[in-house]
């Protein structure tokens, strides 16, 4: 089912349904970049649970909860059709098929932390180097919408093949991830910023606009969010990643984009495990049931990501609307614990 990155987009993809007494499983197409696996009632069409897709990164992950055969028809679904990484957050203790994160033999790096306690264990470690903050804060800005990171470009396409070298350059993850980056087409790149459960936060060079640091934020359902292309040039300040990862966290912490979450989880790059530790992010969190589940992309998510990759007929990328600016300005304000 997968499909060519060079080639036109093909027909539109038709997703399995699965039945559980008068509910039903699916992934529904919420926009060309957007998708969630849903559970809905037959009879009203109400949609009961939602798991938002990260194709690009092939990722799912959400905050659900349901009596014990949806749980387990929903963790079969997810594993004959998606696959991938698979991440749920549930008050359901044991999910079939899934492990809790700290628990997890194969992929041990899931580092989970409260949003307002990595707010403020991050701001105890910037305020010991308050003047080289401030240095920072008046050499680089945060974005944290499309329109603001196309600024400047009259062509998106060299933002985006900016971000894709910046990626290939500088995000030190497993030699299976950096593949992915290598192999990605420009769609498939634009595709990373365009998906509705997505957003970007981009430190940018105030001066020349180039890009100098990237974190994507995947809205998980209630009050959870999943943290990605965790990145940052360590030229900015060599041999201090530890700094420069709590720099990028502080300030996520207390932008906008996650005033509403209450838990963060990130997978920590494979050589600064303890960069992450320092900061406050561990393997559990009292209180917070998450567990997960990785395994080869099936071919529901390998079409996806395949169609997302893939020039639409007649589209132009300079043409595509970009997603506005939300009314607040992309400024950073006091975190609310």
């Amino acid at each position: 089912m997968a499909l060519s990155h060079s080639g036109l987009e093909s027909k539109p993809l038709i997703f399995p349904v699965k039945t559980v007494g008068e509910l039903m499983i699916t992934v529904e197409r919420i926009n060309h970049y957007t998708y969630s696996v849903v559970v809905k009632r037959f009879s009203t069409g109400e949609t009961l649970l939602n798991v938002p897709l990260d194709p690009m990164d092939n990722t799912c992950a959400g905050t659900v909860s349901a009596d014990e055969t949806v749980m387990r028809e929903l963790s079969t679904y997810l594993s004959d059709h998606l696959g991938t990484k698979e991440f749920l957050i549930s008050s359901v203790k044991e999910i079939p098929g899934f492990t809790p994160i700290e628990e997890s033999k194969v992929c041990d790096r899931v580092r989970i932390a409260k949003r307002a306690d990595l707010f403020a264990q991050t701001t105890l470690i910037l305020d010991e180097h308050k003047e080289l903050v401030a240095e920072l804060d008046a050499t680089y800005k945060f974005v944290i919408d499309e329109e603001s990171l196309l600024e400047g470009f009259d062509e998106p396409t060299m933002r985006y093949r900016e971000l894709c070298a910046f990626l290939d350059g500088h995000a030190k993850f497993t030699p299976e991830k950096m593949l992915e980056y290598k192999e990605e087409s420009i769609y498939g790149m634009k595709a990373r910023f365009k998906n509705n459960h997505v957003r970007p936060f981009v430190l940018v060079h105030r001066e020349n606009n180039q890009i100098y640091g990237t974190l994507r934020v995947l809205y998980a359902g209630d009050k959870n969010a999943y943290l990605s292309d965790e990145a940052v040039n360590q030229e900015i300040l060599p041999g201090k990643s530890g700094f420069l990862l709590a720099y990028l966290m502080n300030k996520v912490c207390q932008s906008s984009l996650l005033m509403n979450q209450e838990n963060l989880f990130i997978i920590a790059a494979k050589d600064r495990v303890s960069d992450y530790e320092k900061i406050g992010l561990q393997k559990s969190l009292p209180g917070v049931n998450a567990q997960m589940r990785f395994e080869a992309p099936k071919p529901v998510m390998t079409a996806i990501k395949g169609k997302l990759m893939t020039r639409p007929r007649g589209y132009s990328l300079s043409a595509d609307p970009v997603k506005p600016k939300k009314e607040e300005e992309p400024t950073l304000g006091k975190v609310v614990p």
